[in-house]
């Protein structure tokens, strides 16, 4: 009868770890792009007090890419284009794009996990496996609601969800459902 037991926990424990396991691989870290400022033009920029100076504007992100340049070091420094302002704001809009986008992705995949772990929860609660743990803690605790000490028990509270599915009954407490409730701090099936 033990090795049964044994057995029946270690598949519900290793669904949950499944579970956890493809949600983990769901959650990759967002991937922003980084410009390496290989395609760079010479351009005059004017500065807030008017003055001009030059510098190598990267094509790509329109960062500034190195120091200022000395005007009587350029041949025709006049006839350089002006500064591009509009090739930052783009790349910065680029990127936040790919921000958000790559945010929502990972706030989808994290409600659709909570709604499988949820699932599964619900399924293990309905197990024979869990109506005999929480029948045993209700006995332990005398149907007294550990929470208050003055109702009786409808509940059964994880106090501990990392061994849920094989958890011990230790990893339980028994509570009426305004002790639940204020654990929780929500309400609580």
């Amino acid at each position: 009868m033990k090795h049964i037991r044994k057995a029946i926990c270690d598949v519900w424990q290793q669904r949950f770890i499944d579970l956890d396991t493809a949600r983990a691989s769901d959650l990759q870290p967002i991937s922003i792009p980084i410009c390496r400022c290989a395609s760079t033009k010479l351009r005059r920029r004017t500065i807030a007090n008017g003055s001009l100076t030059f510098a190598e504007q990267c094509l790509r992100c329109g960062n500034a890419v190195g120091n200022c340049i000395k005007r009587d070091t350029i041949n025709a420094p006049d006839e350089l284009e002006e500064w591009d302002d509009s090739l930052s704001k783009d790349w910065d809009q680029r990127r936040d794009t790919i921000r958000r986008d790559a945010r929502r992705v990972q706030a989808t995949a994290q409600e659709q996990g909570q709604r499988e772990w949820r699932e599964l929860y619900d399924r293990y609660r309905a197990s024979s496996e869990w109506k005999a743990k929480r029948n045993k803690v209700i006995a332990r605790e005398a149907g007294q609601c550990q929470g208050c000490l003055d109702n009786r028990i409808s509940q059964v509270h994880h106090v501990t969800y990392d061994r849920v599915g094989c958890e011990l009954l230790i990893d339980l407490v028994g509570l009426c459902a305004d002790c639940h409730t204020r654990v929780h701090g929500r309400e609580v099936a």
